[in-house]
């Protein structure tokens, strides 16, 4: 059975949600997350209350579920247009690089800038974990949350920092060719896979330290990965500046990541306590 939740297709024309399988329709009272809709005297409502009665008996119970799904998935889907575009700058940068900028060293203690595109290439890897079997309520739902459990005392950021860097040595051997088709090739499959997912359902992820991560949250966290190490690229050979929504959307979820009060406090001069760096 789909849930009232997936039952969101679009935005229609006249200000109203459409619900396509049932037939619902109503006009917007306001676009905030919590809002319902207006109660729409319809023959079809009382078959979606019957269909989903997980959402109790009010109708406008059911219209606000269809509306916090449609903002989250709507959401979603502007991180992945994030995503693209960052990985086209990088697409964009890459293929200009030089023989002597492939071998330049980074600001990464011991990177090459060929190790740096290895390990964040979109690869065959991202394909396979988004295949892998589907976990309906993933105890992970973002970005902060993946980062603040990978780079904790005793994280898998910290614990395995010279794995993660030998990997990408390894992997950086394939040559420049096919480590840029990785982003020509690879990223626009990778990104429409993401955004035909539901972005509330997920898997278990391969570190088992994150446990089940969403969908939403793996597309959160391969923007920010591919826009610090953008940034990361670009201190080495230089090039066009990282994009503005890129820029935005990785600061934003980085200050989620320590404990709101103490990130306040800190940004603010009120506080000397240490709440960054937040990522490796």
């Amino acid at each position: 059975m789909l849930s009232a939740e997936a039952s969101v297709r679009r935005w229609t024309p006249g200000s109203a949600y459409r619900v396509a399988q049932v037939g619902i329709r109503g006009d917007v009272r306001s676009r905030r997350p919590n809002c319902a809709l207006r109660q729409v005297k319809s023959n079809h409502t009382n078959e979606a209350m019957s269909a989903h009665p997980e959402v109790g008996e009010s109708r406008y119970e059911l219209a606000a579920v269809v509306e916090r799904a449609h903002l989250r998935a709507k959401w979603v889907d502007m991180d992945g247009a994030v995503l693209q575009e960052i990985f086209e700058a990088w697409s964009d940068r890459l293929g200009l690089l030089t023989t002597q900028e492939w071998a330049a060293p980074t600001r990464l203690p011991g990177w090459m800038v060929r190790d740096l595109v290895a390990h964040i290439v979109p690869d065959e890897r991202g394909a396979e974990l988004l295949r892998s079997s589907r976990v309906e309520s993933p105890a992970v739902t973002s970005a902060a949350q993946i980062l603040r459990i990978y780079n904790m005392p005793g994280g898998y950021a910290r614990a395995n920092a010279d794995i993660t860097a030998e990997a990408a040595r390894q992997a950086s051997a394939v040559g420049p060719e096919r480590l840029v088709a990785h982003f020509t090739d690879n990223a626009p499959k990778l990104i429409a896979e993401l955004r035909g997912l539901d972005p509330n359902t997920g898997v278990a992820h391969p570190i088992s330290q994150l446990g089940t991560v969403s969908f939403g949250a793996l597309t959160q966290y391969f923007l920010v990965e591919a826009t610090v190490h953008l940034l990361d690229l670009l201190d080495a050979v230089g090039g066009d500046p990282v994009p503005a929504s890129a820029l935005s959307r990785t600061a934003e979820i980085l200050s989620a990541v320590p404990d709101p009060v103490a990130f306040i406090e800190s940004a603010t001069g009120r506080s000397n306590a240490a709440v960054l760096p937040v990522m490796r």
